[in-house]
């Protein structure tokens, strides 16, 4: 009897395992088709460790930034009018972001590439003149009827000192359109045709906005076109946007701390750097041709008065207002004023 009953509990264990090892296999199968189905909703996102995302405009951003660049090619406008006078029209056909080596890559030759220094930044920006809206600005800037002819010969000495002049008030417009949020002192550095007089200033995978334009001005038998390209860095465009925001964004400002005890010994070290200082005597605007007739002998009228305060430079820095005199056999100058000015910018914080 006892051999029944065990007989009976084991066919009773071995009905129940089947059971047991179907139930913990329908449940791993849900579990597998649960893990499928999260995969399939998951959304891998890529990231460009060589462009994060803190690093570039958002969209809304540059939609912001748009009305500023539409007012500079309003400027751009009348100035050149005004120059030329004839009709010119500029219009803003692109606002984007992309890397500088993409910008770099996108130039074709011939075009002319003029260097610009943002200060009071440390940045530099980049124009791109197309081979049409150049020789046009150098014909007439020298007289002529805007008629160009080759457009792939290389520009003498004299022709890029003129770009540069033209270049140079182009970006007083800029400076004009941004005045109420920072003082831009712009000053070209450089006009080159062709990348191997390029010296690059800006890291490769660095993004940069592009503002892509095209400048169209009215001639005696046809209208002449073409593009004008401006590529400006991020570093500078994050704080004008921060700007437009009403916002201080620290992430953007090159920030240095300091404890006292290094902070007096670089004040010591200071001490000592030798800097340039520069007495201005004077400045005045000469076109080329009165430039390229000066012969010795001919005297060169000066805007500043006999009787007016001279400008003292430092490090290229207008910091003193001076009357000019002698000291014994030499000249010298006398601080009449002092010129409040911010300079550089890097802080220096102290921690108390």
């Amino acid at each position: 009897m006892a051999e029944d009953e065990e007989l009976d509990l084991e066919e009773e264990a071995s009905e129940e395992e089947p059971t047991k090892e179907a139930g913990v296999s329908e449940e791993a199968e849900a579990v597998e088709e649960e893990k499928e189905k999260e995969e399939g909703q998951r959304k891998i996102l890529e990231y460009n460790f060589r462009k994060p995302v803190s690093d570039q405009l958002s969209p809304k951003e540059l939609r912001d930034l748009r009305p500023r660049f539409e007012a500079f090619a309003r400027l751009v406008e009348r100035s050149l009018s005004a120059s030329f006078r004839t009709g010119v029209k500029m219009t803003t056909d692109e606002l984007t972001q992309v890397k500088y080596e993409e910008f770099i890559a996108s130039l074709s030759a011939p075009y002319i590439l003029v260097i610009i220094n943002m200060a009071p930044f440390r940045a530099d920006a980049l124009v791109e003149l197309e081979p049409a809206v150049t020789f046009n600005i150098l014909e007439r800037s020298l007289g002529g009827l805007g008629e160009t002819k080759d457009l792939e010969r290389k520009i003498t000495d004299v022709e890029a000192s003129v770009v540069a002049e033209v270049v140079e008030g182009i970006f007083d417009c800029w400076s004009e359109t941004w005045k109420d949020a920072v003082e831009f002192k712009s000053q070209v550095l450089n006009v080159v045709q062709n990348m191997s007089e390029f010296v690059q200033t800006i890291p490769d995978y660095e993004v940069v906005v592009l503002s892509r334009t095209t400048l169209a001005i009215e001639g005696r038998e046809e209208q002449v076109s073409g593009g004008i390209n401006l590529c400006l860095p991020f570093r500078v465009m994050g704080l004008l946007v921060a700007k437009l925001k009403g916002k201080d964004e620290n992430k953007h400002v090159e920030v240095r701390v300091v404890n006292p005890e290094t902070l007096e010994k670089m004040k010591r070290r200071m001490n000592v750097v030798k800097m340039p200082v520069v007495c201005e005597l004077g400045l005045v605007g000469l076109t080329v041709g009165e430039v390229v007739q000066l012969q010795v002998g001919d005297v060169v009228k000066l805007k500043t008065k006999a009787t007016d305060n001279l400008l003292l430079k430092v490090s290229e820095q207008a910091k003193f207002r001076v009357t000019p005199g002698t000291v014994g056999s030499k000249l010298g100058v006398q601080i009449r004023e002092v010129i409040e000015e911010l300079s550089g910018d890097v802080i220096f914080k102290e921690v108390g």
